[in-house]
């Protein structure tokens, strides 16, 4: 299984449990997760919101790679397990608030008590420190004269007011003054005031907006490019692979039987093979382009093997696709996706089997040297030589294909030799 196909499979698993046991809403695990994010537990969220960022990542994210697919899948496993065990033990709604404490009757009488209490208490403690001061005024009252005792008044408690009363009456008509001018200062510039605030208030209410609108574009963007990558795939599976499979039309030639030392038998037989072309090039060429940056075409084309020759086919080429100049925003991904797979054709008698590869990734500099993604081949024939093929010798295939070792028992009970195409994930 690709790295793609893990990190797909597991998010739309999450997704379809948040969707079915929470009641989420949305597209895209970031979105689901939102609506139902007040449910779950901080650190769950959190490696929710993870996972989303790896599947985006992969989906969008050119030339990006997951480092340890097992830790992946452990972290999805164990998101998928929390998520269970809150369903289980009902736990759907650990973000209530705590409902208020109810004190009861006699606990609030208590509490009126204790605070009348303490009323008092503050009280009594007030009035002594007042009669302290009377009392210490009356003893230390220094001997006057009478000019000097005109001064003082006493009051109807006999608390004595000294020199400090008219120094509190100016005072008093100071803060007066100063509020007045504070007042005529407010009626000047308070107007001004209210219309910059105002302005503030507008031109906040603007930028969030603007952010608001921003935010929803880059939303509705990306959710439209998962919809686009998703439907690629399937055109990719369906109009490629799918159809490779089902309409590749097969037969076979100048079928040889020899005896081996051992006693065993071997089989020999020459495989040819014709793919009919045009669905297949329809499909590539609204993702993919040439070496010359123009139109995919089928061709008599050189594949780089080990026989000195041509056949008839189509190269895709990675470095073209996965530019800037790339034919697709998204080509790139789809690319990394078509090298991940590979056709071929099974040869079987009985329980033994050998094949060919018709499709697929090489991993071509100068040469091309076994299975890669720097290009992505199809021979689509090899009728005019069909020794040809695309790993060759070096490749460990060969045409005629050889099934070998077959015992005597097998080889009387076999009624014909069978041919099928497969499609593999490497």
């Amino acid at each position: 299984m690709s790295n793609l196909d893990i990190v797909f499979g597991y998010t739309k698993k999450i997704e379809h449990f948040l969707k079915n046991e929470f009641k989420a809403e949305g597209r895209g695990l970031h979105t689901i997760v939102t609506s139902v994010e007040y449910r779950l537990p901080i650190a769950l969220v959190k490696k929710i919101r993870w996972i989303a960022t790896i599947r985006n990542n992969m989906a969008h994210t050119e030339g990006f790679e997951l480092d340890n697919p097992e830790d992946f899948k452990a972290s999805c496993e164990s998101v998928l397990t929390e998520l269970e065990a809150l369903i289980k033990e009902g736990l759907r709604l650990v973000g209530q608030k705590p409902a208020p404490v109810d004190y009861g009757i006699e606990a609030k009488s208590n509490i009126t008590k204790s605070q009348a209490n303490l009323s008092t208490n503050s009280t009594v403690h007030s009035q002594g420190r007042s009669f302290f001061s009377v009392n210490a005024n009356v003893i230390n009252k220094p001997v006057l004269t009478k000019s000097k005792q005109d001064v003082y008044s006493k009051s109807s408690t006999g608390t004595s007011v000294t020199m400090g009363g008219r120094r509190s009456w100016w005072v008093g008509i100071f803060f007066v003054v100063c509020g007045f001018f504070a007042f005529l200062i407010w009626q000047e510039y308070g107007s001004l005031w209210n219309v910059s605030k105002h302005q503030i208030k507008g031109k906040i209410a603007l930028a969030e907006n603007r952010n608001s609108t921003i935010a929803k574009v880059e939303t509705k963007r990306q959710t439209q490019g998962i919809v686009d990558l998703d439907q690629a795939y399937r055109d990719i599976d369906d109009g490629v692979f799918a159809y490779i499979a089902k309409n590749t039309k097969i037969w076979l030639d100048n079928q040889q039987l020899g005896k081996n030392e051992n006693g065993t038998y071997d089989v020999q037989v020459m495989l040819h093979w014709e793919i009919p072309e045009n669905s297949v090039l329809n499909v590539l060429n609204k993702y993919f382009v040439s070496n010359s940056e123009e139109k995919l075409t089928a061709d008599v084309v050189d594949f780089g093997m080990d026989y000195k020759g041509t056949s008839y086919g189509v190269i895709i080429p990675g470095f073209k696709n996965k530019t800037r100049n790339k034919k697709y925003i998204l080509s790139a991904n789809l690319y990394k996706y078509l090298v991940s797979k590979k056709a071929i054709i099974k040869v079987s008698i009985g329980k033994r089997s050998t094949f060919v590869t018709i499709a697929g990734g090489r991993q071509c500099l100068v040469t091309c040297n076994g299975s890669g993604d720097t290009q992505f081949q199809i021979q689509l024939s090899n009728r005019d030589n069909p020794q040809y093929i695309m790993f060759g010798d070096g490749g460990g295939e060969q045409n005629p294909v050889i099934i070998k070792g077959l015992t005597m028992a097998e080889f009387k009970s076999v009624k014909m030799i069978t041919t099928s195409v497969e499609i593999n994930t490497p």
